[in-house]
């Protein structure tokens, strides 16, 4: 017997999940320019950066749930996921590849060919090694629909359960005690897991008991992770290991936030509720965009904006997020109402 699917409808706390998603990465995304962060309360960057861990799965756990449920033939489904995925793919990573590569372009054949070559291997920016997960795991969707559409909760159970041993566990064992198990799990490996566990747990019924625990297991693994960093990054030794989207803590704050989060679905009101099927829909082009004006922040506004360097970093950081996200946003919006130019932020 299959687990309950989601409804080909859009819910509000998965508009809502998309848009703080969104909020969440720019805010992670804060750290990477020392010129934008402030000055000094060094705890205050670990504790927003601890904050943005889940985002990213929450985005993966969202698609899992959503797609895993759909029945439809394999042409319609992969000529969806190339208006969606590819085009915005191919478009933003050449765009990103000549942002960062300015000086050395010296003809449209040339920088369409190095830089589609070179796309292929490596992501052009940073935070887009995110298409290169999605589009192998868009590639094992069908695949996975056949095994959710028969699939009973035990069985998905089972699946999710057999992931964290394979992945997170495994990595502690190794990154703890040193020990290596090589035992090759080619189907329960990356990020896989967390297209199924968002369908798993979409399929649980939302219990007064679950959200609790839901909740408790959020303050644990957020504590966990923050001090984990924190010790961490006082060590020249420090890998990142419990920071990383598949470290066993972010799954657990990846999973107790999307339970906690869809119980919110009853209590958004109906005025917010409009507002947030199109805001949500902006969440991947913020995710596109936001390095990039991030980029012209530092460099050619942070200069004449001393506090940003001066001021305390509780402060100057999520003020950075929040200008960024809102200037995205309306950029998102306009390009969105462009016949053509939409396409490249569905």
């Amino acid at each position: 017997m299959n687990s309950s699917p989601a409804s080909s409808s859009r819910f509000a706390w998965v508009d809502l999940t998309r848009f703080l998603g969104a909020f969440l990465v720019v805010l992670a995304h804060v750290v990477t320019y020392p010129n934008l962060m402030g000055k000094g309360t060094f705890w205050a960057q670990i504790f927003y950066y601890t904050i943005t861990r889940a985002a990213v799965p929450l985005f993966f756990m969202l698609s899992g749930m959503l797609l895993l449920a759909k029945e439809e033939p394999l042409g319609v489904f992969f000529r969806k996921r190339a208006l969606k995925v590819l085009i915005p793919f191919f478009i933003w990573s050449l765009l990103y590849y000549y942002w960062n590569n300015t000086s050395s372009v010296t003809g449209v054949f040339s920088f369409l060919w190095v830089g589609t070559v070179k796309t292929l291997s490596s992501p052009r920016a940073a935070h887009l090694w995110f298409f290169y997960s999605l589009i192998g795991l868009y590639v094992a969707t069908p695949i996975l629909r056949v095994f959710t559409a028969r699939a009973s909760r035990r069985d998905l159970l089972y699946f999710c359960g057999a992931w964290l041993v394979a992945v997170p566990i495994f990595g502690i064992l190794h990154e703890q005690f040193s020990i290596l198990v090589n035992f090759e799990f080619p189907f329960l490996t990356g990020y896989i897991g967390y297209f199924v566990l968002g369908f798993f747990l979409n399929g649980l019924p939302l219990t007064r008991r679950l959200v609790l625990w839901s909740a408790l297991v959020l303050v644990l693994s957020f504590i966990f992770t923050f001090f984990a960093i924190y010790i961490g990054m006082q060590s020249p030794k420090y890998d990142q290991f419990y920071e990383q989207y598949l470290a066993l803590n972010v799954i657990l704050m990846a999973a107790s936030s999307f339970v906690l989060l869809k119980s919110l679905d009853h209590w958004i009101p109906s005025s917010l509720q409009r507002w947030l099927v199109p805001l949500g829909g902006t969440a991947f082009g913020i995710y596109l965009l936001h390095v990039l004006v991030m980029d012209v922040f530092s460099q050619y506004l942070a200069p004449s904006l001393p506090f940003l360097q001066t001021g305390a970093t509780l402060f100057v950081m999520p003020l950075v997020a929040v200008v960024t996200f809102i200037l995205c946003l309306g950029v998102i919006l306009g390009i969105q109402k462009i016949p053509i130019l939409k396409y490249i932020v569905p």
